[in-house]
């Protein structure tokens, strides 16, 4: 007698890739394992962009890392505080002065109140801007959304303590976030393939 397990199969890589891009309504995915000899086998599935009809593009292409981008905002803060020129317990205001101020249902915010460490700790109570913000608009101000919700209770996942991180990172090292995470950390560690584009930028690079 055959157990029933064994009956079932066992999904194909491909038709794992395949499921992102139907069930779970993504437009593309992309996959690549080395195997033990050093071959790369590469699976594609769905398309470059939505409702083009381009086929989804291969390891070549270039993607945006979305969340994956916090540890680059996390790590020249961190660059930062070991040079002395930031100190995690320290308040926002010392960085921002001004800045964070709620207001409306935002009163509650107060840069005052909120160190750099909460930031990094996801334990500041700034509200989530992602469920608010105006996409239709070319650039959205993310932080006057955030200045008039609600605050959250401490150790609710937010966008924005990341967006004040680098804002605190721009200020401290007198340079775009962008390009002081380039200089502390991009590229002294040899990630030549990523890289923070410009406002307006089609992608991440």
């Amino acid at each position: 007698m055959i157990p029933a397990y064994a009956a079932t199969a066992v999904p194909s890589p491909q038709s794992r890739l395949d499921l992102l891009t139907t069930a779970d309504g993504m437009a593309g995915a992309l996959s690549q394992v080395r195997g033990p000899n050093g071959a790369n086998v590469t699976r594609r599935s769905g398309t470059a962009q939505r409702g083009s009809g381009k086929p989804m593009t291969g390891p070549e292409g270039r993607f945006r890392i979305a969340s994956a981008s916090k540890p680059i905002i996390a790590a020249p803060v961190l660059r930062l505080a070991d040079q002395k020129k930031i100190d995690l317990a320290a308040r926002v205001e010392r960085y921002l002065p001004g800045v964070l101020r709620g207001t409306g249902d935002g009163a509650a915010i107060d840069g005052r109140e909120i160190t750099v460490r909460m930031l990094l700790q996801q334990t500041s109570g700034l509200p989530e801007f992602l469920d608010a913000v105006e996409w239709k608009e070319p650039f959205p101000d993310f932080l006057r959304v955030v200045l008039t919700r609600k605050p959250t209770p401490r150790g609710s996942f937010a966008n924005a303590n990341y967006l004040v991180l680098g804002m605190i990172v721009t200020n401290v090292s007198g340079k775009d976030f962008r390009q002081a995470s380039q200089e502390l950390i991009l590229k002294p560690y040899g990630m030549r393939d990523t890289g923070v584009g410009e406002r307006g930028d089609s992608h991440w690079r």
